[in-house]
């Protein structure tokens, strides 16, 4: 890292990460509040659909952003496991406060920001202990199945949907911009501002943090290629996020993100012939159990 951008105010400790997400979010909920009044009378569908790709990017980039800078300055492969975990609980109970906070005031966009900062510490923590549980580089493939095969059934038929379809429901009743109380399931997902609206959208969900800081993780612990793992964690939840808003109904980040991690760092990634037939068994097990849930 340049040696000026290091000592900088906002990149020389992990909490100045945290300035990328407050700014970000304050000035779209600005320009949104401004705009939305003119918008909605002149915007086609297609302005609205590019002011969704660029709110949706921006907010995805800004949670990977901050994962990637946690794990870049703050050192955390010496932190003992314990000492992760004691984190973990302040961070968790700030988080179920803010929840609590925002329904009880839904229009402060402070409280809501807020929660979405600790959703964010709190998938960086939990990522980096889970990242911790693989011994070798290789297992990252049949991991990375695992997770694919169980985000498309959960996106499909299991609780992500519905998860998705209680935020949908509570945007278009107001979401935010309204005394609506926003449901409990809605603060498993990151709420973001649009450009030129004023109410906030859900683009990502905790499992896709989680996972994309697991990733994060391991690519500090097995030394894998960072340029073109942080370049493939990002184009995974862009891809997905912008497919999502074009055909109007949500679809699984985690296959998309999984595939293409795996893909850049294929050549680093080694199984024994025992470990294969493991992974394979594995594996094969997962589908039937994912077809069986689809069944029910």
């Amino acid at each position: 890292m340049n040696e000026n951008i290091k000592n900088s105010p906002v990149f020389s400790h992990p909490i100045g990460y945290l300035l990328i997400w407050i700014v970000a979010f304050g000035l779209f909920a600005l320009i949104g509040r401004i705009l939305s009044g003119h918008v909605d009378a002149i915007a086609s569908d297609s302005t609205h659909m590019l002011v969704l790709h660029v709110s949706a990017v921006i907010a995805v980039l800004t949670a990977i952003l901050i994962i990637i800078g946690g794990y870049r300055i703050s050192n955390l492969e010496n932190f003992s496991s314990m000492s992760l975990k004691l984190a973990l609980i302040p961070s968790l109970l700030i988080f179920i406060l803010t929840i609590i906070a925002v329904r009880s005031l839904p229009t402060s966009l402070a409280l809501v920001m807020s929660n979405g900062i600790f959703l964010i510490i709190t998938s960086f923590l939990l990522g980096e202990l889970l990242s911790r549980e693989v011994i070798k580089a290789g297992h990252l493939l049949p991991v990375a199945i695992v997770i694919a095969l169980v985000d498309f059934w959960s996106v499909s038929q299991g609780p992500s949907k519905q998860i998705a379809q209680k935020a949908a429901e509570f945007t278009e009743s107001g979401g935010y911009a309204q005394e609506v109380v926003p449901p409990f399931i809605s603060f498993l997902l990151l709420n973001f501002p649009q450009l030129a609206t004023d109410k906030i959208y859900s683009f990502i969900g905790v499992g896709d943090l989680i996972i994309l800081a697991f990733f994060i993780g391991c690519i500090y612990r097995f030394n894998l290629p960072r340029i073109q793992s942080y370049a493939a964690l990002i184009a995974g939840p862009t891809i997905a996020v912008m497919t999502a808003n074009i055909i109007g109904k949500g679809i699984p980040a985690l296959p998309v993100i999984a595939v293409l991690f795996i893909l850049v760092n294929l050549r680093h990634l080694s199984l024994s012939r025992k470990e294969i037939v493991i992974s394979i068994i594995a594996v094969l097990f997962i589908i039937i159990l994912v077809w069986v849930l689809r069944l029910l």
